[in-house]
């Protein structure tokens, strides 16, 4: 499930195409339920655009998407493979070795390089 909010924020950086054609379905409040009573609540949304509003789908579809838009930075790599174990500094994974899919050993790999 995708707040507004977090539907918002995807718009501000420009991806909101990442939960197009991933069959999300649009969400545009709640309904509770206690004790056999129900109360539905639903986003302020009248002064936004129709497309506005929160998101439900499966996370597998939209972390796909993210990749897909990711790759198609400059400064971006892909690089798939299984982890084999986690690079650790305090307590805190600053990096993996993996193994790729032709079984090369990748050895210490930032996850994140500025």
């Amino acid at each position: 499930m995708l707040q507004l909010g977090g539907y918002f924020k995807l718009i501000e950086l420009g991806l909101e195409d990442c939960v197009s054609d991933i069959d999300a379905q649009p969400v545009y409040g709640y309904a509770l339920y206690k004790d056999g009573k129900g109360a539905k609540l639903f986003y302020p949304l009248e002064k936004f655009n129709s497309d506005v509003s929160g998101r439900s789908f499966h996370n597998g579809r939209f972390i796909q998407k993210m990749r897909e838009k990711a790759v198609t930075l400059p400064n971006v790599r892909l690089e798939q493979g299984t982890v084999t174990s986690l690079v650790e500094e305090k307590g805190t994974v600053k990096g993996v070795q993996y193994k790729t899919k032709s079984g090369e050993e990748k050895f210490p790999m930032a996850l994140w390089q500025y």
